[in-house]
Order: C-alpha cells, then structure tokens, then sequence
C-alpha cells in the first residue's frame, strides 16, 4: 500500500482497514460460521433434523409455534436468508409472522455471532448477560406474539429418514454451497465497512458523535458514537461490531450495546426477502419490534447491571 499513488490519508485508511477487514473476518467470523454450517450438514446428512423436530413438537407448540418451526430456527443460526425461506413449510400466514419475528431479530445467524464473540473477547463483555437476554427475549416476544397473533398449532405430520452414516462428499458440498456466500457477500462487505469506519476515525466524524452523548448515557449508559454505531445492524447485522470494535469501550458498556446489536432488527437483505415473502405488513412488524426490543432492553440493563 505504501507504493500506491495515493495521499498520506488514504494510506493510513487502508493499511489499517484492509487488515482488519480480512484477518477479523477469517480469524473469527469464519471459524464460527464453519463450525455452525458443518453441523448443520452432520444433522441432514445423517437424518438427525427431522429428528429433532419432531422431539421439540411440544415444546414448540407450548410457544405456540408449529413444530416444523424448528427447522427454519436451526436454519437461521447459518443466515436468516434460506430461513425465511424454510417458513414457507408452516401452516398458514400467522404462523410465518410468528417465526420470523425470533428468526428477524433474535436468532444471531453464524456471522454475526462470529464478530460479536470479537467484540465480547476484546472488552470483556458479560457473556452471561448477553446469553440471557437473548433467551429472555426469545421467549418474551414468542409468548407474546403467539396471543396477539393467536396461532392455531397442530400435530406434526413430517417424513422421518432413516438414521444413516454421514457421507463425507455431501457433508463438503453442503458445507461450501453455504460458506461461499462468506466469500462473496460477507467478507467483501466486513472489508468495505472496516474501511469506512476507519475513515470515521481519521477524520474524526465519531469523536464529534459524542455530543449525542448526554442524551444517549441517561437511557442506555452509551456515548453516542456508540449508539450511533448500533444502527449500522439495518445494513448488516456485522457491521455494528466493527464500529464497536475501534470504539474505547468499558466491559459493561461494551455487554449493553453487545446486547443491542444482538437483538436489532434485521439487515436489509432480510428485509427485502421478507417484504417478497409476506409484504409490507411483515416489514412494518419486524421494524417496530426491532427497535423498541433494543432499545427497551438496552435501557433496562442500564438500570440494573453495576
């Protein structure tokens, strides 16, 4: 970089971004979305998913989820997209809304659980607290939902495979088909925002972001560069981290917008899939919830966490 025509700025900008745009990515993003899509191959491959379905039928339904919902859940964790895809299988509309409210917004999908675990590692974030608010969540905005939307559950009628052996090949081809979108979505995008946050830094635009800060500290215990970073999960959920990750941040408040960030609203890609899928309804639901959960919880750990 320091051969390239270019100004001192743009040299500083990249020899520090494109670093930390490729070896975060691959140091950690990469190493948990592997882990998650390989053993989402192990769980079809050798017949286990239908399994599992059908065992959290009844736990399921006492959400007031349909049991199907399971697979779109475990789907989710990989990337919301194929997701949202899997909640055609549910019986009826209702039902679909009720899933892709914890699938939008509480369910962290592999990347975004790999740059958050970065930011967890770097300030010593309370994994605890943030584990907890997120199963909290899930099971508030369930049972809440599943009253308001009055979802109608049935039996579980689903084809079992046999048990089987795990075939190598399948389990690769499986594996790849879903991590090539890191290669050529995810990554490309973690570069491009690195460099855009390192522009911030440079010319100062998050300094002067702290202004926001008296407004911002009273409500969630954040400087407003901070608060202003979490937006940032409306294009992609990873994004935020990044900018979490060049801010100076305490533990605690580094666990409070970890916490945020984690149970955001969906990124735009799911949003414009989700406004396919079910239309604009959908999306206004998904908004709604996705700012008020952050926001209430980032406010309610404010007031009890030390």
């Amino acid at each position: 970089l320091g051969r390239l025509p270019l100004s001192s700025f743009w040299r500083d900008v990249l020899s520090q971004a494109v670093p930390e745009g490729l070896l975060l990515p691959i140091g950690v993003v990469l190493p948990a979305m592997l882990a998650v899509y390989l053993l989402m191959a192990l769980l079809e491959d050798t017949g286990m998913l239908a399994r599992i379905a059908v065992s959290l039928d009844r736990s399921m339904q006492a959400l007031g989820f349909p049991g199907q919902a399971i697979v779109p859940f475990v789907l989710s964790f990989g990337c919301r997209a194929p997701a949202v895809l899997a909640t055609r299988t549910l019986p009826g509309r209702d039902a679909r809304l009720l899933a892709l409210l914890p699938i939008g917004l509480v369910i962290p999908c592999a990347s975004s659980l790999g740059i958050l675990s970065a930011v967890i590692a770097k300030f010593g974030a309370n994994l605890w607290v943030i584990l907890g608010s997120m199963v909290l969540a899930f099971l508030t905005v369930s049972i809440v939902a599943s009253r308001i939307l009055k979802v109608q559950t049935y039996d579980l009628v689903l084809e079992v495979p046999p048990l089987r052996a795990p075939h190598m090949g399948n389990i690769v081809v499986k594996t790849w088909v879903r991590m090539r979108s890191f290669f050529l979505h995810v990554l490309p995008i973690l570069l491009l925002a690195g460099i855009i946050v390192r522009i911030l830094i440079e010319t100062d635009v998050l300094v002067r972001l702290e202004a926001l800060s008296p407004f911002t500290r009273p409500l969630w215990g954040l400087g407003g560069e901070t608060v202003v970073g979490i937006t940032a999960t409306i294009i992609q959920r990873y994004v935020a981290p990044m900018v979490l990750l060049n801010l100076a941040l305490t533990a605690r408040e580094a666990t409070i917008a970890s916490t945020m960030v984690a149970l955001s609203w969906p990124c735009l890609p799911v949003l414009v899939l989700v406004a396919k899928e079910m239309g604009m309804k959908a999306i206004y639901m998904l908004i709604s919830v996705g700012l008020a959960l952050p926001l209430g919880v980032g406010l309610l750990l404010n007031l009890i966490l030390p």
